[in-house]
């Protein structure tokens, strides 16, 4: 034991014999079953020394450290035992206060603070029937096309084709988590038959306009000028602003004599800069004076967006200047925008002829366009605003799993609960491992009389409210689960999504999400709506038509589906016939009987070399006094490395 240290990012750690630090290790605390737990260490101090500041930063208040995550290291010449991150808690002077978080804490503060919709996930492949059917079974995209009714697909039959623009993009959340972690130092692995289900989680963009990739935005328009010098001198007529030569335009949208004709329907906001020079005339030997009226005008439709009026006179016979054509336009891909100009005598008998100067061009600036087929996406825009760590708990809520990470390994495992806990065939025996002085405690835990567990209300939701009308009890996709005896208070546990209703469409050929807006117009689409989870399940049969072609297969997206190898309602479906079991009643079965179940409280001795990778869900073969018992070593308290000695376990009967 003498060859065991610790070092913070290499710097050996001075702490007292008299102030190391203990540990305590669990992944499930049974007081609050959907909390996600890791290690952690008492506090600890150690003198302030020039290294000790270097690495953990200087008591004065702008002194920053080296690390913003410094790294404990502790171990036994080259063998590491155990490796954490440090938190600095109190700096002075004299004397530093640490405490050590690892295992899962490694990432938590992290996981809190990225968002989702922050993360760099580039822009999507352009928009097209292609890609939108690919990413119906391809589970390795990041984006994917449910089909999902938020209006305009009531009562339509099934000749009724579905355009592209309607299959509005969801994500693929594990590749969200996985771009994440991966920035930390980590991979994430689902084990045992979550792998089957982890990459078909899907968030669908329910809650926000579609964000368009930033670069397409940005060459959807255009910048168009003029190399010749044109001239213009008959009054009172229409006369275009032509332009030759295309400075700036990627989406090819320059035409006829230098007019803007989008691919796509934009907001756009054109811009002209003028250089213009004229020699003016006036009645006699009085003055000219000329007005010219400029119009952002549609070639195609006659629209006239905006007008602008300069002066000019033979006093005043240049100008020069930007016309800003106030707010962007809605245009679509049929019209073609340009200039139109009309020069008029203010006195009468004026005369003019105004040439054009070659600084002159114009800016078509698109500042916004919609989701339609053809344009690309930004993929990160997709995802709802919340973070990391509500979503990674949200699913480790509603299947009930233990989270797991080696930090030695820079893994992250995901175990379904019943999973994690694994039989007594592998099991090891403790039997010699635990001391009887002290004995061993019996505690019977007190717990909540029930569980219940609850999806968010969405009040905009036609069809989820619907649904609450109908149903009785803890409501739709929810679970009250009882415990018996149970004398707390109820404990609930809150998803961070709704549920989400569903329905046959077009004549009942499919079955897929609903979510149709509170009091909205008939057939008409709203996107306004609280963040869903759904499961995409490949394909399902059923006869629709999709961007003009009739279809026999359908994307199986749902909530709940009777034909569908899994639901995501607490409780089982019902409203649809779906009478399996749901995740409260399955899924959440054996945390509910460990919650009830006597624990024993035990003197362990657990070595240096095997703490940090104690697998906790392998049973220990353990005598409590009377019996020889199979149960799982659940919470290892103050376990300190330089010591030799028995150390405190909670253990829970297998």
């Amino acid at each position: 034991m003498s060859g065991i240290k610790a070092t913070i990012d290499g710097v050996e750690v001075p702490v007292d014999s008299g102030d190391i630090p203990a540990f305590s290790f669990n992944v499930l605390d049974l007081e609050n079953p959907d909390k996600l737990n890791g290690s952690s260490s008492t506090t600890f101090r150690m003198p302030a020394t020039r290294e000790v500041r270097r690495v953990l930063g200087g008591p004065g208040m702008s002194e920053q450290p080296s690390n913003t995550r410094p790294h404990l290291r502790i171990g036994n010449g080259d063998q590491v035992l155990y490796e954490s991150k440090v938190v600095p808690i109190e700096r002075s002077r004299s004397q530093y206060s640490v405490v050590a978080v690892g295992d899962n804490a490694e990432w938590f503060d992290l996981a809190k603070a990225q968002k989702l919709n922050e993360l760099d996930m580039g822009t999507s492949e352009t928009i097209t029937d292609t890609l939108v059917r690919e990413s119906w079974e391809d589970e390795d995209q990041a984006i994917y096309f449910p089909l999902i009714d938020f209006g305009s697909f009531e009562d339509r039959a099934s000749s009724y084709s579905v355009g592209v623009d309607k299959m509005r993009p969801a994500i693929r959340v594990h590749k969200f988590l996985q771009n994440a972690f991966s920035q930390w130092g980590f991979g994430l692995r689902p084990m045992g038959s979550l792998a089957r289900l982890w990459k078909k989680f899907v968030i669908p963009n329910t809650f926000r306009d579609i964000d368009i990739g930033e670069n397409f935005i940005r060459d959807a328009g255009g910048t168009f000028y003029q190399t010749s010098v044109p001239t213009y001198s008959t009054l009172n007529t229409d006369h275009e602003f032509t332009f030759n030569v295309a400075l700036f335009d990627p989406s090819g949208t320059f035409t006829g004599p230098g007019r803007y004709s989008p691919a796509f329907t934009v907001d756009v906001a054109p811009v002209l800069h003028y250089d213009l020079s004229a020699a003016i005339g006036g009645p006699g030997i009085g003055a000219g004076y000329i007005s010219v009226r400029f119009e952002l005008y549609d070639f195609v439709s006659g629209n006239v967006y905006q007008q602008y009026t300069i002066q000019l006179s033979s006093f005043q016979p240049t100008a020069q200047g930007v016309m800003n054509f106030g707010v962007q336009y809605s245009v679509n891909g049929a019209a073609q925008l340009g200039i139109r100009m009309r020069m008029s005598a203010v006195v009468s008998g004026s005369t003019i002829t105004m040439t054009v100067n070659p600084a002159t061009y114009i800016q078509y600036l698109v500042d916004r366009l919609e989701y339609q087929e053809g344009v690309t996406i930004d993929i990160a825009g997709q995802a709802p605003n919340m973070s990391v760590m509500d979503v990674l708990k949200a699913i480790a809520g509603n299947r009930c799993l233990i989270v797991q990470t080696n930090t030695a390994h820079g893994e992250v495992k995901l175990w379904l609960d019943d999973e994690f806990y694994r039989g007594t065939d592998i099991g090891i025996d403790w039997r010699t491992r635990i001391t009887h002085d002290p004995p061993v405690v019996k505690e019977v835990p007190i717990y909540p009389r029930s569980i219940e567990y609850r999806w968010k209300d969405d009040s905009k939701d036609r069809d989820l409210l619907n649904l609450e009308d109908q149903l009785d009890g803890a409501g739709y996709g929810n679970y009250d689960a009882q415990l018996e005896d149970g004398t707390k208070d109820p404990l609930t546990i809150t998803m961070p999504f709704a549920a989400t209703a569903m329905g046959t469409l077009f004549g009942g050929g499919v079955f897929v999400p609903v979510s149709r807006e509170e009091d909205g117009t008939y057939q008409v689409d709203d996107y306004k709506r609280e963040p869903r989870l759904l499961i995409a399940e490949g394909l399902a049969p059923g006869a629709w038509t999709f961007d003009g072609n009739p279809e026999t297969e359908y994307p199986k997206c749902y909530f709940i589906n009777p034909q569908g190898e899994w639901t995501l309602a607490f409780g089982n479906g019902e409203p649809y016939g779906d009478l399996k079991l749901g995740t409260g009643q399955l899924q959440w079965a054996g945390r509910q009987r460990r919650m009830m179940s006597p624990r024993l409280i035990a003197d362990v001795m657990i070595w240096p070399d095997e703490i940090w990778n104690l697998d906790q869900g392998i049973p220990r073969l353990v005598n409590d006094g009377f019996d020889d018992v199979w149960m799982y070593p659940a919470k290892i308290s103050q376990f300190v490395f330089t010591k030799s000695e028995f150390t405190a376990c909670e253990l829970i009967p297998v």
